[in-house]
């Protein structure tokens, strides 16, 4: 269900469009993969932009992730794509993996890889692990920790293999770019972090205040602290990025609690968003 009464596609992108803006970088991945990190240009983004009609409405969360870096990078005027997903093959056609983009600084005339990546974590203490172990997704399904060893022995290595095969050979020619051109591999890094109720921004070392976005709860504890003054909404897995007082449809407590109990009888962890007044707040129901 879309959280706008009209369900205007150009208008629900907009939204998702400036919750990617927002600056919830995770800089200090730089730190840990030993790569530099990419930021994304500040652009301004305008409601009235043909942009958001070109989006597939059917892709997935990451894909439409990819429109929208793509989008700001070249509204900023600095950047050229010179490639964008591109699946890079072994001889015999076997796929390796995907390179996510090229870039042309116009400023500096360097050539960069950027990987990109937005994903949520929920800091589950309960976890035998130093800080970073204990960032998991929503449902379990991954970690911080899992993507950050996934970009660094995958991902940024795909260069070498694409750049060496003829595909690789054939889009330095097309660009014109020189066979010993250095191609400068960065990090494009998004997280939104959730924390249990009892625990503080300042209780981490690696995240920053803006990457923290609300809190999560257990079936019980999310009964429990429901307001009877208070309307919520289910927001869709592509609209977990948009702030919640852009939300135009809302529920009671009593017509949203069979929607979470569906979710979590399912083991998916859903995001709520909650309005008070003039008060919004979001935050995870998770199963486990």
């Amino acid at each position: 269900m879309n959280f706008l009464r009209d369900e205007n596609i150009e208008r629900t992108n907009y939204y998702r469009y400036l919750g990617f803006l927002s600056d919830t970088h995770f800089r200090h991945a730089s730190e840990i993969i030993h790569l530099p990190f990419f930021e994304i240009p500040k652009v301004q983004a305008r409601v009235d932009d043909d942009f958001y009609v070109q989006i597939p409405e059917n892709i997935r969360l990451g894909k439409s992730l990819e429109y929208y870096f793509a989008h700001a990078v070249q509204s900023s005027g600095r950047y050229e794509i010179l490639l964008r997903n591109q699946q890079v093959l072994t001889p015999e056609k076997t796929t390796l993996g995907e390179l996510d983009f090229i870039l042309r600084d116009k400023e500096t005339g360097e050539y960069l890889h950027v990987e990109l990546a937005g994903k949520i974590y929920l800091f589950d203490h309960a976890l035998h692990d130093a800080e970073m172990g204990k960032w998991v997704g929503p449902d379990k399904r991954d970690s911080l920790v899992k993507k950050l060893d996934k970009l660094q022995r995958r991902q940024f290595p795909l260069l070498r293999h694409f750049l060496s095969m003829e595909q690789g050979k054939v889009f330095l020619k097309e660009k014109n770019i020189p066979a010993t051109a250095r191609i400068e591999q960065k990090l494009c890094l998004k997280v939104r972090a959730y924390l249990p109720p009892h625990m503080h921004n300042d209780d981490f070392r690696y995240l920053s205040d803006e990457n923290i976005q609300g809190v999560y709860f257990r079936m019980d504890d999310f009964i429990a602290r429901q307001s009877k003054k208070a309307q919520y909404f289910l927001p869709g897995k592509k609209d977990w990025m948009v702030d919640p007082h852009y939300g135009e449809r809302w529920f009671s407590f009593d017509e949203i609690l069979p929607q979470v109990e569906y979710a979590i009888l399912h083991k998916r962890s859903p995001l709520v968003w909650v309005k008070e007044g003039q008060n919004y707040k979001r935050f995870f129901v998770v199963w486990w």
